[in-house]
């Protein structure tokens, strides 16, 4: 199963970083000569920049973390559509039904300004022109505990920013955006992509 081929202590991880840790999960993929043009990237947000979810590694065990954002990995292999997520207690790579009922809260049960956002992006579009200067970080976490790589897409000519990802009103390089409804109508959504080349 492919549950088994990857392990997250295998790829280059900083906590607080998902935006960045996606991207080095893609680029590595990349290097081992890994198709990515079956994988999206899914950012994870709302206006309010707040937004709750459940089973993550930096929340007490059985409480709702509150989010300005998060950043996981979508991959259809053999008819499996498949979520990567550096910080959930789940597993790594986990499929995505399971991932979206563990991991979300009924937008039901939430207030307007807790409703997540999806924003969904081809995972080649992002490896290719993701860029964050890292300034959103500063001041909030001591120096020490940044990325140890290089700023990504440095110096690229038309990079798109985090803040461009996070504007759920933006409409930016073959990406959408779904405001979570039902899990049911998010995971129908998720799965509806076909080849993000």
């Amino acid at each position: 199963m492919i549950h088994t081929n990857f392990k997250k202590e295998h790829y280059p991880y900083t906590a607080l970083f998902c935006e960045e840790n996606i991207w080095q999960l893609l680029n590595s993929f990349v290097d081992q000569k890994q198709s990515i043009s079956h994988m999206w990237v899914l950012f994870i947000t709302n206006p309010e920049r707040k937004i709750p979810l459940l089973n993550q590694q930096a929340a007490a065990l059985n409480q709702a973390i509150i989010w300005d954002y998060h950043v996981i990995l979508l991959s259809q292999n053999r008819q499996q559509h498949l979520i990567f997520d550096f910080d959930t207690r789940l597993p790594f790579v986990i499929p995505l039904k399971q991932y979206l009922q563990n991991s979300f809260i009924n937008p039901d049960e939430l207030p307007e300004v807790l409703t997540p956002y999806i924003r969904k992006i081809p995972a080649q579009s992002y490896l290719q022109r993701f860029h964050s200067d890292r300034t959103h970080m500063l001041n909030k976490i001591a120096a020490a505990q940044f990325p140890d790589w290089p700023i990504i897409n440095a110096g690229l000519k038309n990079p798109i920013n985090l803040d461009s990802y996070l504007d759920v009103e933006q409409l930016i390089d073959g990406s959408q955006v779904l405001k979570l409804t039902s899990l049911t109508a998010l995971e129908q959504w998720l799965m509806a992509t076909n080849s993000s080349e």
